[in-house]
């Protein structure tokens, strides 16, 4: 017996000493645990506005790393509750968890007790896998007896709240106040900390969004523990239990993130493309030239331009997206999913349920029971579906062609309650330059980023009509043309246009032919056969030229008379930029769209070149340094013409604004496929385009002055300041008084007269007799 108890001795004793060995090994093969003092948490890449305000964030953490002094107390405790109550007092390992955790595995075979204090959740996080193995748990607890030595618990506790998982891309408690609350930490309730005290345990599952029931319950416990330990008093208590769950997304809820999505993604590719993958764990953020308010406006306005023009096209049942049974089988799920398939903030989506005659019930997320739609004043579904005639029978919804579990869009009506709505089939895009420094104030590229990644307006060549004709006017003024010169408004026949001895015989859009015409005139009124005849007199090769100075892709524009009504091909962007060169003295500054580039300690990463020189590699046409194209003088005498296509031309409808600072062009391509309008003040240049993104599909039901110019007035009448801004008049301008017939200079105060500007170099070789100011101010102004 007694050797048989040596024997034992001795195998206890060669154990013990090989368990010292091989934990001697593992202490000293520990990592070093004194890098926590200089952690670099994985960040995301964030876009901002020039203003600091956040557009969008990229990368699979979301984390905002904040020092443990800027955590509230009461969020502190509601973690050590929940997570390690004797945080402050154990040397890393709790050994009376620890006794528990084996007591309860002991008696119910199950592990349901963790014994892991957050230094060894620290531990792990930091330093090792998630595998569940005796070596990796020993490894835990001789790195959280290090780490307890060389770190201090608040540092350890800050370095647990940074760190720690919390559910949809939230990796920290500041990242999920974000996420869920779209608060900061100091902003959060008593309640609000508490939720986010128990998604520690289970994030991915039992998040307030995935299943709100569970995180309220799990809330109201913590709640509990807390007011046992005091940390809040039982009025608190009662008044946290009572505070209803109010998630407020900061993804759904911050309308520059849904404004600003195009130009973020813009942003992100330029930093992309130096960095690499790496950028999106950096920290790195960049300060875009985008104006947070006018990036609001623009996509508010294109958005519900287009919505508002959809209805002329009448109902349209695209591609069906049925899911009845999967909202049978749980509606309270499908609801949430309902959030992600809204492509715009002005509407809903929903799931029919019934229908019956002019009105449909339908489920929604948000609402706690079933909302009625109610269609009889939708009358833009059909011509018939408000019938003229009394005594004709409307239509009903069958004629809608939806089925119960269809999806469907709707949007609230203050009067008329909840409405049914439509997914636009026509695009847009909105640019907003700087007008001196070519800045990139707002971009829209589409509808929805959500439904096309596709920027229509950087990568979308489409046919500007005549929104391309102050190009052509501002090439024939800095060649000897004026305001003033008179050329034929009449019919004409060109032949081989294309080389395959087509004829074509252009016509104005309203049939009639003028005769001779003064270039402003014509300008004012868009006419097709002036601006042909200009081009051709000036010579298709210097109109080509002057196009590739404007900064349009010479390759896009046919070598053809055509060119001077629209038929090459331009983007958005492109036209934006080609128009700032009236309102800059006709210099054609760099397209810009990053301000700066810092890291996550705010220093600078790049200097101006190496910005100017990412933006080249991303759009090289756009960026190219700043180079001359018109005079001064010709720059202003266009921009002057173009003030007066909206006082009296095809830019009327501009006219609401009530300003006098605003000139514009209006363009509608062959057969209404594109709409554009683009124009300016002294601050601002814009442009809008309106069109489907196939262009064969269908043609536009309006031109661009009644498609596109309401969207640039609605951005416009927000971005603009009230004080107007006039473009600046060069010294080299002369005003003299001319025959309104002939275009050429009188003497005196002739009755068929006007004044018409002139650059001093252009003017006409008659000088007039002066006129008295008195005389001058008496005679009215008149254009035609």
């Amino acid at each position: 017996m007694s050797r048989i108890l040596l024997n034992l001795f001795a195998l206890s004793a060669r154990l013990l000493v090989l368990c010292m060995i091989v934990t001697t090994y593992m202490f000293f093969s520990l990592p070093n645990v004194s890098s926590l003092k200089n952690v670099k948490y994985q960040e995301p890449l964030e876009i901002l506005t020039q203003d600091g305000e956040l557009i969008e964030s990229f990368g699979k953490v979301f984390r905002i790393p904040i020092k443990i002094d800027a955590v509230p107390e009461q969020l502190k405790y509601a973690i050590l509750v929940t997570e390690d109550q004797r945080f402050y007092e154990h040397m890393g390992i709790d050994f009376i968890g620890l006794g528990r955790a084996f007591k309860s595995l002991v008696a119910t075979g199950e592990k349901r007790q963790g014994a892991s204090t957050i230094t060894m959740q620290v531990a792990r996080n930091f330093f090792l896998g998630r595998e569940k193995t005796y070596f990796r748990k020993l490894n835990e607890v001789l790195l959280a007896l290090a780490i307890e030595r060389s770190v201090t618990k608040d540092e350890i506790l800050e370095l647990y709240l940074n760190k720690i998982y919390l559910g949809h891309r939230a990796y920290g408690v500041a990242a999920a106040a974000k996420n869920y609350f779209n608060k900061t930490l100091d902003e959060l309730t008593v309640a609000e900390m508490a939720l986010l005290a128990g998604l520690p345990k289970s994030p991915s599952r039992n998040n307030p969004i995935d299943n709100p029931i569970y995180a309220v319950n799990r809330r109201d416990l913590i709640l509990g523990k807390m007011r046992e330990k005091s940390i809040i008093s039982d009025q608190e208590y009662q008044d946290a239990i009572q505070e209803p769950l109010s998630l407020r997304s900061a993804n759904k809820m911050s309308p520059l993130k849904n404004a600003g999505r195009y130009i973020a993604d813009l942003a992100r590719q330029t930093i992309v493309n130096t960095y690499g993958d790496a950028a999106y764990e950096s920290g790195i953020k960049v300060y875009t030239t985008i104006n947070s308010q006018q990036q609001i406006a623009a996509a508010t306005a294109l958005i519900s331009g287009l919505e508002h023009y959809d209805k002329k096209e009448g109902w349209h049942l695209r591609t069906r997206k049925n899911n009845w049974d999967d909202y049978a089988n749980n509606p309270a799920r499908w609801r949430r999913l309902l959030q992600q398939e809204t492509p715009s903030p002005f509407m809903a989506a929903a799931t029919v349920v019934d229908m019956n005659q002019q009105d449909l019930l339908v489920d929604m997320s948000g609402v706690s029971a079933c909302q009625y739609v109610n269609l009889a004043s939708s009358c833009w579904i059909d011509k018939n579906w408000c019938p003229e005639n009394s005594e004709s029978e409307p239509l009903d919804v069958t004629f809608l062609g939806l089925q119960q579990g269809d999806l469907i869009y709707i949007q609230r009506d203050n009067q008329l309650g909840w409405q049914l709505t439509q997914v636009p089939t026509a695009q847009g895009s909105l640019v907003a330059l700087d007008a001196k420094t070519s800045e990139i104030r707002a971009l829209v590229g589409g509808y929805s980023f959500a439904k096309s990644h596709f920027n229509r307006a950087i990568q979308a060549y489409r046919q500007p009509g005549s929104a391309i004709k102050p190009l052509i006017y501002a090439t024939a003024l800095d060649n000897g043309f004026t305001m003033a010169s008179k050329i034929n408004d009449a019919p004409i026949v060109i032949e081989d246009i294309h080389a395959d001895n087509d004829l074509w015989r252009p016509r104005n859009v309203d049939h009639v032919f003028k005769g001779p015409i003064r270039l402003r005139q014509a300008l004012i009124q868009s006419r097709n056969l002036v601006s042909i005849r200009l081009a051709s007199e000036v010579g298709i090769d210097k109109i080509s030229d002057y196009l590739r100075l404007f900064g349009l892709n010479e390759s896009k524009q046919p070598k053809a008379l055509s060119v001077s009504l629209g038929s090459g091909l331009t983007t958005p962007l492109q036209l934006t930029h080609a128009f700032t060169v009236f309102t800059n003295q006709g210099v054609l500054e760099p397209v810009q769209w990053i301000k700066q580039v810092i890291d996550r300690q705010g220093n600078p990463l790049w200097d101006d070149a190496k910005i100017r020189s990412a933006e080249q590699s991303m759009l090289p046409l756009e960026t190219q340094p700043a180079r001359a194209v018109l005079t001064p003088e010709t720059a202003y005498i266009i921009s002057n013409g173009l003030r007066d296509v909206i006082r009296y031309g095809t830019g009327r409808g501009a006219k609401v604004l009530n300003r006098e600072d605003i000139s514009g062009k209006t363009g509608t391509s062959n057969d209404q496929k594109d709409a554009w309008f683009s124009g300016f003040n002294a601050d601002l240049v814009a442009t809008v385009w309106v069109g489907h993104d196939e262009a064969h599909d269908k043609h536009l039901k309006g031109m661009g002055s009644r498609v596109a110019l309401p969207v640039w007035v609605d951005f416009m009448r927000q971005a603009l300041s009230q004080s107007p801004s006039q473009v600046e008049m060069p010294d080299g301008i002369i005003r003299l008084r001319i025959n309104r017939d002939t275009g050429l200079p009188v003497v005196g105060a002739e009755k068929n007269s006007m004044f018409e500007i002139f650059a001093k170099r252009f003017q006409p070789e008659k000088t007039p007799t002066k006129i008295s100011t008195d005389e001058e101010v008496s005679l009215r102004d008149e254009i035609f």
